[in-house]
């Protein structure tokens, strides 16, 4: 069989390479984080630009259905809304 030396360097050897992939994987996981951190604020800047884009449509809504001339709130929510849905 193999001699104990050649043993411990083999097993050495091995090692060093799980070190490294283990230091791949640790860097790989951090950019992921990252990215993740990213998407999570964008899902987040994107359902408050909905519920606002949302809430403005159901006030021009109840705007139009009033039969009334448009109120310059409900102008102000109608350039919100354009504005929001752009973004």
């Amino acid at each position: 069989g193999e001699g104990p030396r050649r043993s411990r360097r083999r097993k050495q050897v091995h090692m060093g390479d799980l070190q490294q992939h283990v230091g791949q994987l640790q860097a790989e996981n951090a950019e992921l984080l990252r990215k993740l951190h990213t998407l999570h604020l964008n899902f987040n800047a994107a359902m408050e630009r909905n519920r606002v884009v949302t809430e403005n449509v159901v006030y021009l809504k109840a705007q139009i259905r009033s039969g009334k001339p448009p109120t310059r709130e409900a102008l102000t929510a109608a350039a919100a809304a354009v504005v929001a849905a752009q973004h």
